[in-house]
């Protein structure tokens, strides 16, 4: 004997609730993406760069943020920093994606917030990273902006 299911939602009813679905889906991170963090304690005052994470298998990143625990930054066109995520290979280096705080074309860092990379083009060719490269972050002063202080990054990436 066949078994007989009856919906019990209007079609406009299941219609909005898949709507709700699917742009929760599309908002959400894939299944297969992972991310990796770095605090960095001490504030930066200087041009420098630190590692974020060695890949443990090949991947691709996929999206970054950084946020300053302790102070603001502004933008600024003569005083600003640039901090680029790059792939480096032994001594050699490639930048993947770059934003600043200049006034022109960048964006202020305030504190505790997250300052992404969302509107920012990324290579595809860096972002792609083989099983021990390693994700680093590079800051570049110009000026004398507020330094960089409690400095969290994050990476966000997909196996492949």
């Amino acid at each position: 004997m066949p078994l007989t299911v009856t919906n019990p939602f209007t079609q406009n009813e299941a219609a909005l609730a898949n709507a709700a679905i699917d742009e929760l889906a599309s908002k959400a991170a894939a299944g297969a993406e992972l991310f990796a963090s770095y605090y960095y304690v001490s504030a930066i005052s200087v041009n420098l760069s630190f590692p974020i994470f060695v890949a443990p298998f090949a991947l691709q990143v996929k999206q970054v943020a950084i946020m300053t625990w302790n102070l603001d930054v502004a933008a600024d066109d003569v005083n600003y920093w640039r901090l680029a995520v790059r792939r480096s290979r032994g001594p050699t280096t490639n930048e993947i994606a770059s934003k600043s705080t200049q006034l022109t074309g960048g964006e202020a860092i305030t504190l505790k917030t997250e300052w992404n990379y969302d509107a920012v083009t990324f290579s595809p060719t860096a972002s792609i990273i083989g099983k021990g490269d390693v994700v680093e972050l590079a800051v570049f002063k110009t000026g004398t902006p507020a330094n960089l202080s409690g400095t969290i990054c994050n990476v966000r990436y997909e196996p492949l």
